[in-house]
């Protein structure tokens, strides 16, 4: 069995790797109560409503987890450091999210390149690479 997990400023994300669905979905509730207690003793407090979990799987799986009385909901999707991710290990959230940022941002400024009375090409360049690229 494979526990890692990764932050990010006030996130944070675990994940089990494991071929039982079961054994992975007890350690997980394992690694909650380990994190509960931590931040018990730090007098931190975990935002149970914004906790979620996802199963990555070739077939659909419904676990329950809960934090206390609180339980998980489960997601199909789920945005980590920027990428989403999808419990089928398809990424076309992902492709379509950063497809609609990017034609949001080239929409912005293509109105000044215009090809009578536009900016010059460099500036188009200059404005896609700095604009655009990025988010790709």
């Amino acid at each position: 069995m494979l526990t890692k997990h990764i932050s990010y400023a006030d996130d944070l994300t675990n994940w089990i790797i494991h071929i039982d669905l079961e054994t992975a979905a007890a350690a997980i509730k394992d690694e909650f109560i380990q994190l509960s207690q931590w931040t018990n003793k730090w007098r931190l407090i975990i935002n149970a409503e914004k906790t979620e979990y996802i199963v990555f799987s070739k077939g659909h799986h419904n676990v329950t987890i809960k934090i206390g009385d609180v339980v998980m909901p489960q997601v199909k999707s789920k945005k980590v450091l920027g990428v989403i991710l999808q419990e089928n290990f398809n990424f076309n959230d992902h492709v379509d999210h950063v497809k609609s940022k990017a034609l949001k941002a080239l929409s912005a400024f293509s109105p000044l390149m215009s090809y009578k009375g536009g900016a010059p090409a460099e500036v188009g360049v200059y404005l896609y690479t700095s604009c655009i690229r990025h988010i790709m």
